[in-house]
């Protein structure tokens, strides 16, 4: 269990500044919702339990500073600049974590620190730092966890009318594929691969792999949407392949089953249109009142494996007509299923689904009259009667009609501040355990503001609905939403929910001559290395540069070559040697070894 904070992980990570960050953080109790997966025809859905999060940081306005702990509320509105949306879908053998929506405002440059000496990105810092304390709050020693997403651009995501001002940089979908496996390669890198924790001598519980697929493109084209320093490292962390046979329950499912159900997703809008061609799709009302023969066998009639599905979506509008879609999963593994070749051991996608397999055969009852060879058979009964089903007598209702008080339902949060005590022991009571066969709900991992599924999505509607065209409409904005989710969870309105954190990350190593080499040696290596081997690249990235300013001898600088005034005559000079090595030899070349152009007439 991780005892680091969200604080203290975004103070780590942040750039050491006179001013700092706010950061909101709202989520859900674990709910009960729709299964991810299908389940096979003629069997009843996974229970699934839902926990939303969202997280919004915004910058102070120009002029103010860090609050002490006596001016913690002192009621500066921040500005948004960037907010995320993460789903966690637990089961009894499986977490996933599906990062729904993330976007920034573009005014991030009101936040002044020296980004020579801070050249990441802060976005990419509250994805990444978010992403790691859910991973670590969320996962269990002895089931997987996987982080699943679908990068594809667009204007706004969160923030409406941010695209309007002109200092939003919004990337094209396959600048933003990169960024994304950029991002999220630090929370990769926090799990060593198979291999090595299984040689390792700290012997690692989890381990972590990476998976692309960017449909339309083929092994080659992936390869160039990996981080740099991970396209040719081995073992491999990131490969061109998907997990869902390696996340399945059973290797022989069919398609239908093993591809997830993600809302605004476009595998799922894919999923909808090939259910379309089932006979009748599994109903958990009638299904057990259906015959076999009407409930078909949950196989699609024009995709038949994982394979086909992913090649029909190329073909899809939304992956093709010129746009890109990325499909990224970082699965987190534990070392003992790996060794033990458990679940976890990948089939070949290509496996068609055979209905009346052994594995998936339900078990037939046995016959009484069967008989072995060591047993003798029972005599049957001779008076024996089928038993008649017992039915419950109805009684007569008599006398008269007693009417009673209605009782009147009472939300679980209160809107009115007065009544804030009574609702919040009515909460207590109503929350869920923090442990459970199908969810896990550590303490550490809610967020400042616990609310019902249905005042999370007012709250995140209300941010929809917002201006975020400029600075003073993005403040305002701001300064309206944290007071309505401070209502709906019965909070004053002035109340400023948020917290505040002061970075601490400084680092004298990333100066502009630093940069500078890196950005060369990423060159040469995307370039194919000219000058050199793939090798020797590698191994100048690894080396630190120095700190001091290297100065070139006399003897390396070339000057430009200089002619003397007499056509006749041309004097090259050499580059000046050492000093102390002698008068600079001069080579002066003769008129008959010059080559003159002929005239024309």
């Amino acid at each position: 269990m991780a005892t680091d904070t969200l604080n203290d992980r975004f103070a780590r990570a942040l750039p050491n500044t006179s001013q700092y960050f706010k950061y909101y953080h709202i989520s859900t109790p674990p709910t009960q919702c729709p299964a991810l997966y299908a389940p096979l025809a003629g069997s009843l859905p996974e229970k699934t339990y839902c926990e939303s999060h969202f997280l919004l940081v915004g910058v102070p306005s120009p002029g103010a500073h860090a609050p002490d702990d006596a001016k913690a509320d002192d009621g500066t509105a921040p500005v948004a600049i960037f907010g995320v949306e993460v789903c966690i879908y637990t089961t009894a053998h499986l977490t996933t974590m599906f990062i729904s929506k993330a976007d920034t405002s573009g005014l991030s440059s009101l936040l002044d620190y020296n980004r020579a000496e801070y050249p990441l990105s802060l976005s990419k810092i509250f994805s990444s730092t978010f992403v790691s304390h859910l991973v670590a709050q969320h996962h269990r020693p002895d089931r997987k966890l996987v982080i699943s997403l679908f990068a594809r651009s667009q204007g706004q995501y969160l923030f409406p009318g941010s695209v309007e001002h002109g200092k939003k940089n919004v990337l094209d979908d396959r600048l933003l594929v990169k960024w994304w496996c950029k991002t999220l390669d630090p929370v990769l890198r926090e799990y060593p691969h198979e291999r090595v924790a299984a040689g390792s001598s700290t012997r690692q519980n989890t381990t972590s792999k990476a998976y692309l697929i960017v449909p339309g493109h083929d092994r080659h084209e992936t390869l160039a949407f990996f981080p740099q320093h991970a396209r040719y490292e081995n073992p491999k962390r990131w490969v061109n392949d998907h997990p869902l046979r390696e996340l399945a329950t059973n290797s022989s499912l069919p398609p239908r089953c093993v591809v997830p159900h993600f809302p605004d997703d476009p595998k799922s809008r894919f999923l909808d249109d090939l259910d379309e061609e089932l006979r009748d799709v599994p109903n958990s009302q009638n299904m057990q009142s259906e015959s076999p023969s009407k409930r078909g066998t949950g196989m699609w009639k024009s995709v038949k494996t994982l394979d086909q599905f992913w090649d029909m979506m190329a073909f899809r509008s939304e992956c093709g007509s010129g746009r890109l879609v990325g499909f990224l999963w970082i699965v987190f593994s534990p070392l003992r299923e790996l060794e033990t070749g458990s679940s976890g051991e990948k089939a070949p996608s290509d496996v068609n689904f055979v209905p009346d397999s052994p594995s998936l055969r339900p078990a037939r009852r046995k016959s009484l009259n069967t008989s072995t060879a060591t047993s003798t058979p029972k005599k049957p009964k001779l008076t024996q009667r089928p038993k008649k089903p017992h039915r419950r007598r109805r009684l007569k209702l008599t006398g008269a009609i007693v009417p009673r008080t209605p009782r009147i339902k009472v939300a679980s949060f209160s809107i009115s501040p007065s009544k804030n005590t009574s609702h919040q022991s009515t909460q207590r009571k109503a929350q869920p355990p923090e442990k459970s066969t199908h969810f896990f709900w550590p303490v550490a991992s809610r967020g400042n503001l616990v609310l019902p599924e249905k005042s999370y999505t007012r709250v995140h509607e209300i941010l929809l609905r917002l201006d975020f065209s400029s600075v003073d409409s993005a403040r305002g904005s701001t300064r309206k939403w944290i007071a309505e989710a401070a209502v709906t969870a019965g909070l004053p309105q002035s109340k400023d929910w948020g917290v505040s954190v002061s970075g601490k990350y400084s680092s004298v190593s990333n100066t502009p001559q630093a940069a500078g080499e890196k950005r060369k040696a990423e060159d040469e290596l995307t370039n194919g290395a000219s000058n050199g081997s793939r090798e020797a690249v590698m191994n100048a990235r690894k080396t630190p540069p120095a700190a001091g300013i290297n100065t070139l001898g006399a003897g390396l600088v070339r000057k430009k070559a200089k002619t003397s005034d007499d056509s006749s005559n041309i004097t090259v000079h050499k580059a000046d040697p050492a000093p102390g090595n002698g008068p600079i030899p001069v080579n002066v070349l003769g008129a008959g070894v010059i080559h003159k152009k002929s005239k024309a007439n």
